[in-house]
């Protein structure tokens, strides 16, 4: 046989489990021709659409979760904050521009699709909901631990019609911080228990002399119904309860008197405190009590305060009820989005919505969610992340116990007029304040107002 038939069993089995051509060319053998094996075709990437109303600290800490999740899933991709402009020019959407164009794309009165997956603020779950793009996401989440892990209230303000419509990935409960400084130079030892308490704290603690004052809050848009809300909910009041207005219930009206008993202690123009007002106040050492912060200002308050000595309490237990009950709407969310199919996507939507789930899944898994919350000094959703040694810090300790007394007021369709309503709760608050009305009758104007916002959006 010549050289050229020539082929061992290891050669001939190489090329066999490889791609050959084989020619017959004669009885006395087989002449291989080797081919060059074409590489495997690589799958096709699926590219999720992902908007969020994340802040640049978040957005930091978010990017960098995304690409250690595209890293051990090469065969997904996102494209984060990006609408499409003309073909194949892409931009960023401006923060301020995100959730508005969320419900333009969404209600079809803005050209293009939503996006595959939102991470966003409340109420514009249900927002979405009533709109009906809201996905059904319960056999998705099936047998997922976080259904038991993450707190029912939590839930509610994620459900729709009874159905889960989206994911909690961070809660925020309004908190009180407090000087410590001027609370020992007033001879008081620790934060009250009590609205009794409360109440003879905040005499002893003003010093108006000296610009010097015992409690305050924000006005400006929601801020006086988030600072001041705990005190008609752990009253056994509020505003919307089981289907009615209850703003000008004996238990709410009793709530806001006390409310007005407090602002005696405040500084006399507290009721135009915008944001920042509230937060210079504090963070300068004139201000003893501050109703309404949140988690959030931990690590800012380190940054621009260092020196500030303060504490953080719950809100104090109710003298009707003996117990303390927060605002727990505020939960931000994850949510997969119903869309059109684009042209040139190779996959059903199917698909998208589930990739979308996943992601939150290991977003939410406990070593994610605890790298999260103590980069940014969050309380986790999760109470499994929650045991964690990071927060035994006395800092949190008020934001346990008020994650295990938090009440989601505004759920399904009435909370999608939050703002309407919150805008009747604060024009009663600038009566009562300002104007200086009597509390029932300013309630009951906006009882009467809320009722009829109701009704006019057919919720």
């Amino acid at each position: 046989m010549s050289e050229e038939r020539k082929v061992s069993r290891r050669r001939y089995l190489k090329y066999a489990g490889g791609v050959a051509v084989v020619v017959a060319v004669a009885t006395t053998g087989y002449v291989l021709y080797e081919a060059t094996k074409p590489p495997p075709t690589p799958p096709a990437k699926k590219t999720l659409r992902f908007w969020h109303t994340c802040s640049a600290a978040e957005s930091s800490l978010l990017k960098e979760q995304i690409a250690d999740y595209e890293r051990d899933h090469p065969s997904v991709e996102f494209q984060v904050n990006l609408v499409l402009v003309t073909a194949g020019v892409v931009r960023e959407i401006p923060y301020e521009e995100r959730a508005a164009k969320l419900v333009a794309r969404v209600q079809e009165s803005e050209h293009g699709s939503p996006p595959d997956l939102y991470l966003g603020d409340a109420p514009m779950q249900f927002k979405i909901g009533k709109l009906g793009k809201a996905v059904e996401l319960d056999d998705y989440l099936k047998g997922w631990d976080g259904l038991v892990d993450i707190p029912k209230w939590m839930w509610n303000a994620c459900s729709y019609k009874d159905k889960i419509i989206a994911i909690p990935q961070d809660f925020f409960v309004p908190v009180i911080f407090y000087n410590k400084d001027l609370f020992t130079k007033a001879g008081v030892e620790k934060f009250p228990d009590t609205w009794d308490e409360l109440l003879e704290t905040c005499k002893r603690l003003n010093n108006p002399e000296k610009g010097e004052y015992a409690v305050g809050w924000a006005w400006t848009e929601d801020a006086a119904y988030w600072s001041t809300q705990a005190f008609l909910l752990s009253n056994g009041g509020g505003i919307y309860k089981d289907g009615k207005v209850i703003l000008n219930s004996p238990e709410s009206v009793e709530a806001v008197e006390f409310v007005v008993e407090l602002a005696k202690y405040s500084a006399p123009d507290m009721s135009a405190w915008k944001y920042e007002d509230w937060d210079r106040a504090f963070t300068s050492g004139k201000l003893a009590i501050q109703l309404g912060n949140g988690s959030w200002n931990i690590s800012n308050y380190r940054e621009i305060a260092p020196k500030l000595n303060y504490g953080i309490a719950p809100y104090p237990k109710a003298t009707r009820t003996s117990r303390t009950l927060v605002p727990g709407h505020r939960v931000r969310f994850y949510m997969p989005l119903k869309r059109f199919l684009e042209l040139g996507e190779k996959f059903p939507l199917e698909t998208y919505i589930s990739e979308g789930v996943e992601f939150v899944k290991y977003f939410l898994n406990k070593e994610q969610q605890l790298r999260w919350c103590k980069a940014l000094e969050y309380v986790p959703v999760r109470s499994s992340v929650l045991e964690d040694p990071f927060f035994d810090q006395p800092l949190y300790d008020a934001f346990k116990y008020e994650r295990e007394n938090a009440y989601a007021e505004f759920t399904g369709d009435v909370a999608t007029i939050y703002s309407s309503i919150v805008e009747s709760f604060a024009n009663a608050y600038q009566a009562i304040f300002v104007r200086k009305e009597p509390v029932k009758e300013a309630l009951d104007k906006a009882t009467a107002e809320i009722e009829e916002t109701i009704r006019a959006s057919n919720v």
